[in-house]
């Protein structure tokens, strides 16, 4: 049987202890995150380069954009705007409304290739063009809409 370090058990469980908190959700995600960042650090886990490469990436930036770009549509209303203006010609029918929205998805692929942050932007829309359609939030409908994005 291989016998681990005391480093590598310290890092194992720091990493459960994080799994842990992110799944039962007792505290909000961003505290467990930075609880996560701040063990690594204090415990010597890892450098600090290798603690916080992941932000020198430009994935984890065009992603953090998507997210940021999804909040602020839905927060000045922005959503349920193009939702109506999206309403009109999709709503008609069921398969109209699932290929226009893999087809809006398609399309701006071309302008913003990262699946995650394009994700994050659509889905206030799909979601305020699922309410449009008068599908609620957890229905089959409205998951089937989700999944299209």
């Amino acid at each position: 049987m291989t016998s681990f370090s005391p480093e590598l058990w310290l890092a194992a469980i720091v990493v459960a202890v994080t799994i842990l908190l992110w799944a039962t959700a007792l505290l909000p995600e961003f505290i467990t995150a930075l609880l996560f960042f701040a063990a690594a650090m204090l415990l010597h886990i890892a450098p600090a380069a290798t603690v916080f490469s992941g932000f020198a990436s430009s994935a984890f930036w065009l992603v953090l954009s998507g997210f940021i770009l999804g909040i602020a549509i839905r927060k000045v209303g922005l959503a349920d705007r193009l939702a109506q203006l999206l309403a009109t010609p999709l709503t008609a029918s069921w398969p109209r409304m699932v290929g226009g929205v893999i087809l809006l998805s398609y399309l701006l692929a071309f302008v913003m290739p990262s699946n995650m942050g394009r994700i994050a932007l659509l889905m206030p829309i799909v979601g305020a063009l699922a309410k449009q359609a008068g599908l609620h939030p957890g229905s089959r409908g409205w998951i089937g809409l989700a999944l299209a994005v």
